[in-house]
């Protein structure tokens, strides 16, 4: 099975545990993560997603999350295709990876 984790995701494990729900979720990451490294799932990364990995502040947090992300199988560039099906979202009122940042047009 092939799963894609988005940013937010990635950076979930790294986050302060001191909320049972944010404990929850880095511990959920990490089991998923775990069964990437296993090969029991795929983990399915993005150009759009090293783009949003590379605008992240924090120097350490950025590089763990590419560590993370040499584990993808596959990373799935953009097309023309994909900029349609995007256009669409953003026409529904889905926002684009940062307001007022137009990431599809090239």
């Amino acid at each position: 099975m092939k799963i894609y984790l988005d940013c937010c995701s990635l950076q979930r494990p790294f986050d302060d545990k001191s909320q049972p729900r944010i404990a929850v979720e880095a511990e959920a990451v990490l089991v998923i993560l775990s069964l990437c490294e296993s090969n029991h799932l795929e983990l399915i990364s993005s150009d759009a997603l090293l783009f949003e990995i590379s605008r992240i502040p924090n120097h350490d947090r950025k590089e763990d999350a590419f560590a993370i992300l040499k584990i993808a199988k596959e990373t799935l560039g953009l097309s023309n295709e994909i900029e349609i099906v995007a256009r669409s979202f953003e026409n529904m009122g889905l926002k684009t990876l940062d307001k007022g940042f137009d990431y599809f047009r090239f």
